[in-house]
């Protein structure tokens, strides 16, 4: 499916043979990525299991198993076929960054989530899905950082972190607002225009950084000679679900009606956030306005079918 989409919205690209797709069944099998690797000089790896519900007969192990053995599996084929390969480039998480700190603590690029991989190995098959997906970024990314020492390859890695990733859709795929970062703000903008978010839930604030942004973070971190062996979190900052109703307020999304936000008295409150500065320094990255984010998100959403 997303292959069908990408040739269309690319279709000039595929005809004139800058694009083309290798498919696998599996990117957890052993040789996966072995031909896919030949003849390229960089790697862009942003493949990994996004677990949206609990499966009472899967053990939350093969989450964390499958995102691991796809980065020790790209890195394996680009040392042995990928003769070259000159950089790979992993999406990992700021999940694989965020932990539980003490109040205004700000991330930084020398952190790492250590709950996260305890707390799923505690609960096992209750681990909740959120859960789940941060410990599988953090094992992996982990993981590849010390392969890298061990197997020294011609290659160098950089791994880029981003918070909540929002935006439109340039191929309009369904699927991607109905799974996925961009229906972590769908759902709760849904849930507060039918009255079922509470005025303290509407306060709750998040991170997020624009997909066109996290593009570009991704072209840079590919070909800056800066980047050599870096991790990068990527974040526009934090915002709340009042302020994103303000914003579809006072930018109304066709399909979409959003009455105007009663003011509260409490204010959001932020206890800690991620720093960007690093991926601003050295990748240029300069995000756009967090409002651009939210509305063409949502105007995406409807045009793809979304509804309230």
């Amino acid at each position: 499916e997303e292959a069908h989409y990408l040739k269309a919205t690319f279709s000039s690209h595929v005809s004139e043979r800058k694009l083309s797709f290798a498919y696998f069944s599996d990117i957890a099998d052993t040789g996966a990525f072995d031909g896919a690797v030949r003849d390229v000089d960089g790697v862009v790896h942003c493949a990994s299991p996004v677990p949206s519900t609990i499966d009472p007969e899967q053990h939350p192990d093969v989450t964390i198993n499958t995102a691991t053995k796809g980065v020790i599996g790209i890195l394996s084929s680009a040392r042995q076929h990928g003769t070259n390969v000159k950089r790979i480039v992993i999406t990992s998480s700021a999940a694989a960054v965020t932990d539980t700190k003490e109040d205004n603590y700000v991330y930084n690029e020398e952190d790492w989530n250590i709950s996260a991989r305890k707390l799923v190995t505690e609960m096992g098959y209750k681990a909740p899905p959120p859960l789940r997906y941060s410990a599988s970024k953090v094992v992996a990314e982990k993981a590849a950082w010390d392969w890298m020492k061990e197997h020294q390859p011609a290659f160098d890695l950089v791994t880029l972190l981003p918070t909540f990733v929002w935006g439109r859709s340039p191929t309009s795929c369904p699927s991607h607002y109905h799974a996925g970062s961009d229906s972590l703000l769908l759902l709760p903008i849904s849930q507060a225009l039918s009255g079922k978010l509470k005025d303290d839930q509407l306060l709750e604030t998040t991170e997020m950084v624009d997909v066109l942004d996290v593009g570009e973070a991704h072209v840079q971190a590919l070909v800056s000679p800066e980047a050599t062996g870096q991790r990068f979190l990527l974040s526009a900052g934090w915002i709340s679900w009042k302020e994103a109703l303000f914003i579809l307020h006072d930018r109304p999304v066709a399909g979409i009606s959003v009455p105007p936000v009663k003011e509260h008295t409490a204010t959001s409150k932020v206890t800690s956030y991620c720093s960007a500065e690093k991926g601003k320094e050295v990748l240029g990255i300069k995000y756009r306005p967090k409002a651009d984010t939210i509305y063409e998100t949502v105007q995406g959403a409807v045009e793809g079918g979304w509804t309230l």
